[in-house]
Formats: C-alpha cells, structure tokens, sequence
C-alpha cells in the first residue's frame, strides 16, 4: 500500500503569501474632492440652476442720472410713469407700506439705495392690494428687505413694479414698457412669482454707495438738461404720519 510522501502533504497545507494591496498616494483624497468641486461648479456655470446669470426681470429703461432736486425746482420729466431713476429729493423714504402716496421725487432716492418699489393705482382691487401687501409683508423679512410699497392712484397701469432702470407692470395694454400682457391676477401663482422675482432679483443689483453691503454696483451720473427737453416742476407732498417715516441720505 502507497503511503504520502512527508513532503507532499506540508505543500499541499502550506499557505500562499498575502498580496499587498497597492496603496494610493496620501494625495489621492484631495484630488478627488478637488475634482468633484469643479465638476459641481462647472455643472452650475453651465446650466445656471439658480437662474444667477439670467437677465433681470423687467425692462431696461434708460438712465436719468442721480440729481438731486428740491421742491419748487424744475428738472427734466421722466421717461416712464413711474419713474426708474432721474432727479429725486435728498431724503429717502423708509421701506414699508405707505398708506398715502408718495410724492414723484422721492421714488428714485429709495430705488437708488438698491430699492424696489411696489405701486398700484386707483383700479387695483381690494384683493390685489391685499395680495400685494401680503407679498412686501414676506419680502421685508427676506435678505436686506428693501422694500417699498405705495399707491399711485392716477398712474397708467393697474400695478408697477420699479427698481432702478427697470420695470415691470401689471394693466390695460401697454399702459407702459415692461407690460407683462394682463392685469395682475391674485389668485394666480405665475403672477405672484412675477412680483416676487422682480423684487428679489432687482433687490441690491443697482447699490452705487453699497446701502447692501455687498460692494458697490453701478455707477453714479449727474445729466444736464438739454435743449428742448421736456421739463417738469417737482410737487412736493408730506409724508403722512401712518406711514414710515423719512431718513436722510447717507
């Protein structure tokens, strides 16, 4: 009878070695997270999710520069009802809710301290009032909130949204560059978003003294008058006492 060789069994018992795994270079972590940045940053500059890169709502008007005026004074009329920018009064009206409206000239102060400004006329009803209040309620409590609110009862358009060298307008057909097509509906959540997108994006884009705090935008002019150019006197009407009240400029 065979018998196993001593030698044959230990081979056959014995163990392979281990093979090391190779090991990454220290580097390697880093690398990949670095990778995985860029890849993350390209995807947004590319597809822009947040709409960062879209153009601001409303339409460009152009610029009237950044005079001030003073009540009596005659200074060039603006080019849109309300204004977008042009000559205003040294104070600035504080951001709120108005219950009167506010005279002409101190529009453009608020809207260049990187302001929004929100209007409705005479037409507006009581539910789109109370929609737009309800509206700059939530607005003032998000971000820097530089919002005004107020009623312009004699304007073209139904509701105006204003910040600088921008509009947008809710009303009767073109009743002023910027018309979105419609009156503002408060039951619809498209027109809610429109109000809402105007003040948010428009908020702090134009800050020529950095009122936001986030650097300065845009730039200041100060026009002359030219020949001919259609000319208006500024009005002058108290702020009441139920709204908030006015502060100087800085």
């Amino acid at each position: 009878m065979a018998t196993a060789s001593p030698g044959a069994g230990a081979g056959a018992n014995a163990q392979l070695p281990e093979r090391r795994r190779p090991r990454l270079p220290g580097w390697w972590p880093w690398a990949t997270a670095a990778a995985l940045l860029i890849a993350v940053a390209a995807a947004f500059f590319i597809f822009d999710p947040l709409g960062l890169r879209a153009p601001l709502p409303g339409v460009l008007v152009t610029s009237q520069g950044n005079m001030h005026t003073n009540a009596g004074d005659t200074h060039a009329a603006y080019n849109t009802d309300p204004p977008t920018s042009g000559p205003h009064f040294p104070t600035v009206p504080r951001r709120g809710t108005y219950a009167e409206p506010l005279a002409t000239e101190f529009l453009p102060h608020f809207m260049e301290h990187a302001g929004v400004i929100v209007q409705y006329n005479s037409s507006a009803s009581p539910a789109v009032v109370a929609k737009l209040k309800e509206i700059v309620k939530q607005e003032l409590n998000r971000s820097s909130g530089l919002v005004l609110m107020a009623p312009r009862p004699a304007m073209p358009c139904q509701v105006a949204l204003t910040a600088w060298q921008r509009i947008e307008v809710f009303g009767a057909s073109k009743c002023q560059p910027g018309w979105v097509g419609h009156e503002l509906d408060p039951g619809s959540s498209k027109d809610i978003q429109l109000v809402k997108e105007f003040i948010e994006r428009n908020q702090c884009a134009y800050d020529p003294e950095n009122q936001c705090g986030s650097g300065q935008h845009g730039d200041l002019k100060y026009p002359t008058l030219a020949p001919g150019q259609t000319t208006v006197v500024a009005g002058f009407t108290p702020q009441p006492a139920t709204s908030p009240s006015a502060t100087p400029a800085r």
